[in-house]
Parts: structure tokens; C-alpha cells; sequence
């Protein structure tokens, strides 16, 4: 499974779906193993504007034989979840507490509890720059091993521009800060925060 945070609903957002869904596939497959031995395989992107403009919470894409209309199970699922949706179910109420900017606005206790650690402790800030650099480590590593020169280095930098994009939303942190645990440059940091439409 592969969970994406997408503020743009860009025009190549349908092929970066099937970029992250190649990848979970490759990665998870053993040398030598049996095609039966893939796992299903969900791809889930939170886009913050509606991808399709319906005001559904999510919209499911299946690949299905054009000719008889029938489903091609193939173990592939990839969603979109509209992030402006605000029903009483739970998307709806998920999506409102990701647009949360404080914990006393949620309304799922435990993500409550996670934003407070992380947005009002000095050990949650410091344990969210941990993971986001084991994440960023670790898609490095994967790419090294994929042996995909091209893959690794676009990997590494998408990690490194995701890890700073949150710790920008975060709050907590300078950019001077961001950027040493980052390794990106400020002028990069900049036009990410100029690109989140943060006030300074």
C-alpha cells in the first residue's frame, strides 16, 4: 500500500499513479517467485481539490476489458481521495481533521494526540525529523538496489521535498533548521514554503 499527500491536482496525476503502483509491485515481488505470490496492491492518493469534481469522498479506479465491460483482476487498486469532502462519514470526517490546524479542532482523538506530540513537544519534532529521514534513507536504498540510477536519485529528492514540505507545515522549525536535517538548499526550501502559500 502507498499513501500519497497531493496539493496539486496536477495533469500527470493518473501516470504517477501507475509510476508508485510499478514500484510497490517490483519492490514486493522475490527473485525468481511465482506472479501468484503478488500481493493486492493499493494506491491511494489525498488529493486537497476534488480530481474529478463529482464532490464524492473517493473515486475508485479498477482496470476493466473494454470490450465485454468485465473487470481485469489483476490485484491493482488505485484511489483518489478528495480532500475538500466533508460528510459525516468517515472520509469526511478523516479529511476534516487533515485541514486541521490544531489538535483541538479534530475530531479523531488519536490524530489529535499525534498532532500535539508533533506540532508541541520537543520529542515529537525531533522524532517526526527521525522518520522522515528513515523515509528518505530508505527510498535511496530501494533505488539503489532497483539499480535504477535515474529512479534513486528521483526518489531521494522526492523523499528529501516531501520530508521538507511537512516540517514547513509543521511550523516548528526554521528553514535554516529544515535545511540542514533535509540536505536541500534554502533557496529550494523557499519556493516550497512560497509553493505551500505559508505565511512567513
Amino acid at each position: 500500500m502507498n499513501i500519497e499527500v497531493q496539493r496539486v491536482v496536477s495533469s500527470n496525476l493518473e501516470r504517477r499513479a501507475r509510476y508508485h503502483s510499478a514500484l510497490l509491485d517490483t519492490n514486493s515481488l522475490e527473485k525468481n517467485s511465482d506472479f501468484s505470490s503478488l500481493n493486492e496492491c493499493y494506491v491511494i492518493f489525498i488529493t486537497e481539490k476534488d480530481f474529478k469534481r463529482k464532490g464524492l469522498p473517493a473515486y475508485q479506479i479498477e482496470r476493466i476489458c473494454v470490450q465485454d465491460n468485465t473487470h481485469f483482476r489483476d490485484g491493482t487498486q488505485i484511489i483518489f481521495v478528495n480532500g475538500e469532502y466533508r460528510g459525516e462519514d468517515p472520509i469526511g470526517k478523516l479529511m476534516h481533521d487533515f485541514s486541521c490546524k490544531g489538535a483541538d479542532e479534530m475530531k479523531n482523538e488519536t490524530l489529535a494526540e499525534r498532532m500535539r506530540l508533533f506540532k508541541e513537544t520537543k520529542m515529537g519534532q525531533r522524532e517526526l525529523s527521525g522518520i522522515e529521514l528513515d523515509i528518505a534513507e530508505s527510498n535511496w536504498e530501494g533505488g539503489r538496489q532497483e539499480g535504477l540510477e535515474e529512479g534513486r536519485q528521483e526518489g531521494l529528492e522526492e523523499a528529501k521535498t516531501d520530508m521538507a514540505a511537512k516540517l514547513i507545515l509543521l511550523g516548528q522549525m526554521s528553514l535554516e533548521a529544515i535545511a540542514e536535517v533535509s540536505g536541500l538548499p534554502i533557496e529550494q526550501l523557499r519556493e516550497i514554503k512560497s509553493n505551500l502559500s505559508l505565511s512567513v
